[in-house]
């Protein structure tokens, strides 16, 4: 019974701690927004115009700049991390290729193996083949 009490005690304790730190975590966001939104607009009516002959600007339309140049620029893209299990380029033409040549998983399986085996000698000859087409045309 005793466990039980504790136990409820415990949540309740965890609870207000997460509800505290997104609460501080909202603050901290709006804070660093007004920062730099006062930033963007200091730094704009030091340089803009004097430099381009740009009127000055008020803190809001400052922000405006910003969700414009979020928009514009940093749209939603966001990278893969960094510690996926595959690179992304691999992952894309492996996928791409399988895709366009119209192959199933089960073929690709044994590509790498092929190439090693192969796939790089073969390369060598076709290239060497059409080096001795394009001398041969030339001489014609």
């Amino acid at each position: 019974m005793e466990n039980v009490i504790r136990d409820k005690h415990y949540k309740r304790r965890n609870g207000k701690r997460f509800a505290g730190k997104i609460a501080g975590g909202i603050l901290i966001a709006a804070l660093f927004a007004l920062v730099f939104g006062l930033f963007v607009m200091l730094l704009w009516n030091w340089l803009m115009p004097v430099l381009f002959s740009l009127p000055v600007i008020d803190y809001w339309q400052a922000v405006g700049i910003i969700v414009i140049a979020r928009m514009i620029f940093g749209g939603g893209y966001h990278r893969p991390h960094f510690n996926s299990r595959e690179p992304l380029q691999h992952k894309f033409n492996k996928y791409r290729l399988m895709k366009y040549c119209g192959h199933n998983g089960e073929e690709w399986k044994h590509y790498e193996e092929f190439w090693n085996e192969e796939g790089s000698e073969a390369f060598r000859n076709y290239v060497e083949k059409k080096k001795n087409q394009n001398t041969d045309e030339k001489s014609e």
